[in-house]
Formats: structure tokens, sequence, C-alpha cells
């Protein structure tokens, strides 16, 4: 077996690490190779993988629209208008680190303190309105075992 950097030749078992030293220089370093148990499998890989379901999280949100555009321009960024005047809000990506633009049509939500805005498809692909049915299932995935 040949090291990675091609200079010397490795007896079996013997595992050649190339490690960056100062001024960039190249060093080899000799390791025994680490045991793997169960040997590695030639075919499909052994991967036991188990579903899990992500848990919920509730947020307050609201609809972008051009009557309160102004309002969410404050939490997120600077309101600006395109060439033909329709208002958007160019976003601080220190507020609202997950787009650069809103649009009325768009939402944003609160959690806390943290604010983000999405795409009307995005949030109604992720987002669903709480209600008194979703309610016990969301306060037992929260960790409330009392809702059950």
């Amino acid at each position: 077996m040949e090291c990675d950097c091609g200079d010397i030749e490795l007896p079996p078992g013997i595992v050649r690490v190339i490690g960056r030293v100062e001024h960039s220089v190249t060093a080899c370093y000799d390791l025994p190779a680490p045991k793997i148990d169960p040997p590695i499998n030639k075919g499909k890989p052994s991967m036991d993988f188990t579903t899990y379901v992500r848990k919920p999280f509730v947020v307050e949100a609201v609809e972008i629209t051009v009557a309160n555009i102004g309002s969410i321009a404050k939490f997120v960024g600077d309101l600006r208008e395109k060439e033909d005047g329709s208002p958007y809000i160019l976003v601080d990506p220190r507020l609202v680190p997950n787009i650069e633009r809103v649009y009325p049509g768009f939402f944003m939500t609160k959690m806390g303190e943290n604010i983000r805005c999405y795409s009307r498809r995005i949030f109604k692909d992720q987002f669903m309105v709480q209600d008194d049915q979703i309610k016990p299932w969301v306060d037992y995935m929260m960790g409330d075992r009392s809702a059950a």
C-alpha cells in the first residue's frame, strides 16, 4: 500500500496521515489503521434508519400587504419602491437572515425575538393556523404530556 504522499510503501495495517505543519510544509505520520467493526460491507452500506417527526413550534404571523408594509419595514429593513411604484422591503440580513426582499403577499413571523419572512408559497407549505383540533397535539409535541 502506498502512502498518500506517494513517497513510501506502507506495510499492511498502517495508515499514513498527512498533516500541515508550520510554513505549509507537509509532514507524514504512520498510524495503525483504524479497526472497523464490523468489516466494511462491499455491497450496500449497513445503516439502520429511524423515522423522526420534526417538533412543531408556534409563531405569530402577519401577511404583508400594501397597507401594512411600512409598519413591517420597521422590523425587517428599508421600505423601497420598484420602478412601477410597487413597494417592497430591502431586508437587513442582521435582522432577518433568510431572505433579501419582501413583497406584499409575503408573511412575517415572530417567535420571541426571532423574526423571519417567507413567500406565500413557502409559508403555506410550512405553517398552518393553530386551531382547537391541532393545539393538543402541538402541546404534546412541545413537551406538555398532560395534553395527551
